[in-house]
């Protein structure tokens, strides 16, 4: 999709800027365990919760521009910031989660699944592959620098594997290093910021949040 970029007669850009990486809020297929990739599946009370505490965690952060995965538990999460704000959630459908294919809604101690070693670049069956995912997250990497070519401060709400791709590229790591590298493993309602300054991220930084409850989505298929 188009993202129309704009900036205030007379501003300069910043020498930095943040990109605020966070993932939905806890749904019922997350506390089950469940993989949820293109399901459109709501948020549960723990889940809203999170949504709500994404308000005061960044109340001391600029915001400009807030983009969101078209799937609802994305939109909801995105959508108590926003108002708070008085800014419209910008849904972009290449921030959608990792295509599951067969393998959606199947429970991750069930039905064990080696994403790295079985399907890095070959697709899961009516599903995608990492390299696919890897694709779109560059797609959305672009633009993200651009607006912080304009100093622009984002806020992207999306999912698990996918903003674990989006923070490789962005940090102009290699495909198959990034797909490797289990050193951010969002849980629901996670915050993960990167400082940005000359079109590279300078820093990380976790926003202490909410704490999110403990799930049995704490298993990191990317990295086995």
């Amino acid at each position: 999709m188009e993202t129309k970029i704009t900036r205030r007669r007379g501003d300069s850009a910043p020498a930095t800027t943040m990109i605020w990486l966070v993932r939905h809020g806890r749904t019922e297929w997350t506390a089950a365990g469940r993989r949820a990739g293109r399901a459109d599946i709501k948020l549960d009370d723990v889940g809203r919760g999170q949504a709500a505490a994404l308000v005061p965690a960044l109340a001391g952060e600029p915001v400009d521009v807030i983009f969101a995965s078209p799937l609802q538990r994305a939109r909801q999460t995105a959508a108590p910031l926003a108002a708070s704000r008085g800014v419209a959630a910008i849904v972009d459908d290449q921030l959608i989660e990792f295509d599951f294919g067969r393998f959606e809604g199947t429970v991750r101690s069930e039905v064990k699944l080696k994403l790295r070693r079985d399907y890095l670049y070959e697709p899961v069956p009516g599903g995608e592959s990492l390299h696919d995912l890897w694709g779109r997250a560059g797609r959305v990497a672009e633009r993200l620098r651009a607006q912080a070519a304009l100093g622009n401060h984002v806020v992207v709400v999306s999912h698990k594997r996918f903003n674990r791709a989006l923070v490789g590229v962005l940090e102009q790591r290699g495909f198959e290093e990034s797909a490797a590298d289990g050193s951010y493993r969002p849980a629901p309602g996670s915050i993960l910021g990167l400082t940005v300054g000359d079109g590279r991220v300078i820093s990380r930084q976790v926003l202490p949040s909410e704490p999110a409850s403990s799930t049995p989505d704490s298993s990191v298929e990317v990295a086995s």
